[in-house]
C-alpha cells in the first residue's frame, strides 16, 4: 500500500486535450476539484473550451486552470511567430493569450497556475541547450515567467506556479513566496507524507510551504497497480496526473470560496491486522515512529530498511507496535510472514 488519492480531504485532477473526451459527472464525483489547461505560448488547448463549458456546469466543483510557459520560442527557435520579442513582450503576450481565453468563465476560476517544465517531445540537443539551471535560459525563463504573473497581479487574478521538485532552485527570489503546486512522485510503496513534501520544497529554495502535491501521473488512485483514468475517473485515458491539497482546511477554503468542509468519499473497509512477523516492503526505507500516526505529532525515531523482518506485539488499525520496543511502523508499508 503507498499513496491513495483518498487519503487527502481535497484530491485535485489535471486534464488537457489528452484525456480526450471526459465524463464530467463521473469526474467530478470522484475529487473536489480540476485543474484544465488553457494553452501555451500563442495556442489554446483544443478541448479547453469544451472542458471548461463542461465542468463550468458541475455546482460544487472547483475550477482551476494552468498555463504551460512557452520560454524559449522568442529567442531559441528561429521562424516562431514569437521570435524577436523580447522576453517581457513575449511573457506579456502569453498572459494577455491566457486572460483572453479564460475570461468568459473567470468567475468560476479559482486561480490560474503557470505551469513551467521542459519542452515537451524536445529533441535532445533542445533540452540540453533549454535546460533552466543553465544561465541563458534561466534568465530568459525568469523574465518571461514574471513578466506573465505581473500581469496576472495587475489583472487581480489569484496564481500560482506548478513545477517539479528538482527545478525549484533556478526560481529568483521574486517568485519563491508564491503559491506552490510542486510535482514530486517518490516511490509509491516509499513512507513520504505532507511533511517531507514540505521540507524538501524548503530545501529546494521555496519560502512558503507548497499548498497543492501532485504525487502521480499513473492515474492509480487506489495503489493497486492498474490506471484508473478510463474507469474510475471516466477519461480517456488510462494515465492522469492525480494531486493533493497539502495546505491548511483554511487555505483552501479562503482560495475555492467554499463555506463548509466536504468529506471525501471514504474507501472500502479492509480486514483488520494482526500481530505477528512481518517483513518491511517500503522503498527507500520506511519510517519509525513515535505514535501510530503520520503526521508532525508523531516523531520520526529513526527507520528500517526493506527485507528488514520485526515482530509485531499490538496492533492499532493500520499501525503496529514492535515487540521490545516502544516504537510504531504503518502496516500498509509491510507484509505478514506466515510461520508453522
Amino acid at each position: 500500500m503507498g499513496i491513495k488519492l483518498n487519503q487527502f480531504k481535497y484530491r485535485i485532477i489535471d486534464v488537457s486535450q489528452y484525456q480526450g473526451k471526459i465524463d464530467w459527472v463521473k469526474l467530478a464525483s470522484r475529487c473536489e476539484g480540476v485543474v484544465i489547461r488553457i494553452g501555451y505560448g500563442n495556442t489554446i488547448d483544443p478541448r479547453f473550451i469544451e472542458n471548461i463549458t463542461q465542468a463550468a456546469r458541475i455546482a460544487g466543483l472547483d475550477i482551476y486552470v494552468y498555463f504551460y510557459s512557452d520560454y524559449y520560442s522568442n529567442w531559441y527557435f528561429k521562424g516562431t511567430a514569437a521570435f524577436g520579442m523580447s522576453d517581457a513582450e513575449w511573457g506579456l503576450k502569453q498572459a494577455n493569450n491566457c486572460w483572453e481565453w479564460m475570461q468568459p468563465w473567470a468567475s468560476r476560476i479559482k486561480a490560474v497556475f503557470l505551469d513551467i517544465e521542459p519542452l515537451m517531445g524536445a529533441k535532445p540537443e533542445d533540452l540540453k541547450a533549454l535546460n533552466l539551471h543553465n544561465e541563458q535560459p534561466s534568465i530568459h525563463a525568469n523574465r518571461i515567467n514574471r513578466t506573465f504573473l505581473e500581469r496576472l497581479d495587475i489583472l487581480k487574478i489569484k496564481n500560482g506556479i506548478y513545477a517539479s521538485l528538482g527545478w525549484l532552485s533556478w526560481f529568483w527570489s521574486w517568485f519563491r513566496d508564491r503559491m506552490l503546486w510542486v510535482a514530486w512522485y517518490p516511490f509509491r510503496s516509499a513512507d513520504v507524507d505532507a511533511d517531507d513534501v514540505i521540507y524538501m520544497c524548503k530545501k529546494n529554495g521555496w519560502i512558503i510551504p507548497p499548498s497543492l502535491w501532485q504525487f502521480a501521473q499513473d492515474g492509480d488512485q487506489d495503489d493497486d497497480g492498474d490506471s484508473d483514468g478510463i474507469t474510475w475517473f471516466g477519461t480517456q485515458s488510462s494515465d492522469l496526473d492525480m494531486s493533493g491539497w497539502i495546505g491548511t482546511d483554511a487555505q483552501y477554503i479562503e482560495l475555492s470560496g467554499r463555506n463548509s468542509v466536504i468529506v471525501p468519499t471514504p474507501e472500502p473497509e479492509e480486514p483488520e491486522n494482526a500481530p505477528g512477523h512481518y517483513r518491511i516492503t517500503a522503498q527507500p526505507y520506511l519510517f519509525i515512529r513515535a505514535n501510530p500516526i503520520a503526521d508532525v505529532t508523531s516523531k520520526k525515531l529513526g527507520q528500517y530498511y526493506p527485507g528488514t523482518e520485526v515482530f509485531v506485539s499490538l496492533v492499532n488499525g493500520d499501525w503496529g507496535m514492535v515487540a521490545n520496543q516502544n516504537h510504531f511502523i504503518y502496516l500498509g508499508f509491510a507484509e505478514k510472514i506466515l510461520t508453522d
